[in-house]
């Protein structure tokens, strides 16, 4: 708690279903419920969510957090850098390799940002699907061709 009042957080956003809002006092946080999930539409949390950010930084610094700090909020950082501060979405991901930052949203928050991006810029700057297969995180979809074939696979 120490360190963020030495960082002079004044909001807190917190990405997650599942951590509580561990400081009540001192902080206004804004609870975004969603887990990491390829189908969740964290596109629909953006506005409320960088609406508190701008009041927020008003007042000091805000934590955009989730639980291990690579998906989710990065996701929202991403959409209030394009939104706010008219970065591309290239512009953010380029900066954010340069500089080593760990990232690992997974394939659905992709595709949402590249639509927020094309949506707000008319243009969509950077494509997440233009990458080689083993750096996706895609969803396995059910289906009963893919558990029929497993059943035979173990036959």
């Amino acid at each position: 708690m120490e360190w963020l009042k030495g960082c002079k957080v004044k909001g807190i956003v917190n990405v997650t279903s599942e951590i509580k809002n561990f400081f009540s006092e001192g902080f206004e946080y804004h609870k975004i419920p969603i887990a990491d999930d390829p189908y969740c539409k964290i596109s629909m949390y953006f506005e409320d969510a960088h609406e508190f950010i701008e009041e927020q930084r008003k007042k000091g610094s805000v934590l955009i957090h989730c639980q291990k700090g690579q998906s989710r909020s990065v996701t929202l950082v991403y959409s209030y850098l394009i939104h706010h501060e008219n970065l591309s979405l290239l512009e953010i991901d380029n900066f954010f390799q340069k500089n080593a930052v760990k990232t690992s949203m997974n394939l659905g928050f992709k595709q949402q940002l590249m639509l927020y991006e094309k949506k707000l810029r008319g243009v969509q700057t950077k494509d997440f699907l233009d990458m080689p297969p083993r750096t996706r995180r895609t969803p396995q979809k059910y289906s009963p061709e893919r558990k029929t074939a497993n059943l035979r696979k173990i036959r």
